[in-house]
């Protein structure tokens, strides 16, 4: 059993100011994307260095689990145990379900658990995050059945929190897949902000997102997006590490050449587009890029392990049995 847990101290700043971002957000577009009024008007931080949040993006620490995750081998880590005990965790907690109306219509979760051994590696995890996220927050609606007997019913169907269904992994692979699943989707805050400045329409400060690297709605940039296409068969449609490796120098090399160049305003204007085009240049993370085996191909590697064994183990038995039976008739002769 085991259950998420994210650090944030006084000395650990795992989200930013939202005065500090906001500040920071101008100036790297160069203009304001804020309209303002009560309660959302830019200004500097009061807290200072005393400030619980990030004043500047190097000041984030990744949450221990994030970072355990960045840190992990990828070559050698089990994929498939992952993808079993996740599949274990679902076939046991299933028949515990009531209350699903609540998110069937945007999940669709009915037709994914009648098709539950169909699912992809990231479609099974992703249901499993479904569940896990809407049951153990329903879990804190209801009461706990220690010293709170009650004849009364949540409207869910469960009388009390023990009798929900929470989807609990083993710690380790828990705190992994959360990891993972966050790597597999976009921050619709953070994207719906893009959005309205592309459209050049306002928003507030309240709009924008302040986990940055630690955000659990998902990533912000796309050099923090995982390609699982990738990660299931090894092919995808990405530029290739070489071509991205060979274009990302060609833009840097250019850059230095205009910064080595006198810097009237024609030539800074230069320089801001060069620097703004390495910027906006990235690329997927691709695991097979760190030695990992695409996981669709590791299945059926285990798949036919399994199937080997259970042959030779038959093998073994059936050569049991007609060693018995061998011994049986030489006795009786």
């Amino acid at each position: 059993m085991a259950t998420l847990k994210t650090d944030i101290s006084n000395n650990k700043k795992n989200l930013y100011c939202r005065d500090a971002r906001a500040n920071e957000i101008i100036r790297i577009l160069g203009e304001s994307p804020f309209k303002t009024g009560k309660g959302c008007n830019i200004r500097e931080c009061p807290y200072g260095t005393d400030c619980k949040g990030a004043h500047r993006k190097e000041e984030i620490q990744y949450y221990p689990h994030i970072l355990k995750w960045k840190n992990l081998n990828k070559s050698t880590f089990d994929f498939v145990k992952m993808y079993n005990e996740v599949l274990e965790s679902i076939n046991t907690d299933k028949h515990k379900m009531k209350g699903i109306q609540e998110i069937e219509n945007s999940k669709n979760i009915k037709s994914k658990m009648e098709t539950i051994t169909e699912l992809n590696f990231f479609s099974l995890v992703q249901l499993w995050h479904d569940l896990a996220c809407f049951y153990r927050k329903l879990a804190k609606k209801i009461p706990k059945k220690v010293n709170n007997l009650t004849d009364s019913v949540h409207t869910s169907g469960y009388k009390y929190s023990e009798d929900v269904p929470k989807f609990y992994l083993s710690e380790e692979i828990e705190d992994y897949c959360w990891a993972l699943v966050r790597i597999t989707i976009v921050c619709n805050t953070h994207k719906v902000f893009r959005e309205n400045y592309s459209k050049k329409q306002k928003v507030t400060i309240w709009d924008i997102c302040l986990g940055d690297k630690n955000c659990k709605e998902g990533v912000h940039n796309i050099n923090e997006e995982l390609c699982t296409d990738d990660f299931l068969t090894g092919k995808c449609n990405c530029v290739s590490k070489e071509e991205y490796t060979k274009q990302k120098d060609y833009l840097e090399n250019k850059l230095k050449t205009l910064q080595e160049k006198n810097t009237d305003s024609r030539n800074k204007s230069k320089i801001d587009i060069a620097y703004n085009n390495i910027v906006n240049y990235q690329r997927k993370l691709h695991y097979t890029d760190e030695g990992m085996i695409p996981f669709n191909i590791k299945l059926e590697e285990v798949k036919k392990q399994i199937e080997q064994t259970k042959i030779e183990n038959t093998k073994l038995e059936t050569e049991k049995v007609i060693g018995k039976v061998f011994k049986i008739s030489l006795k009786k002769k």
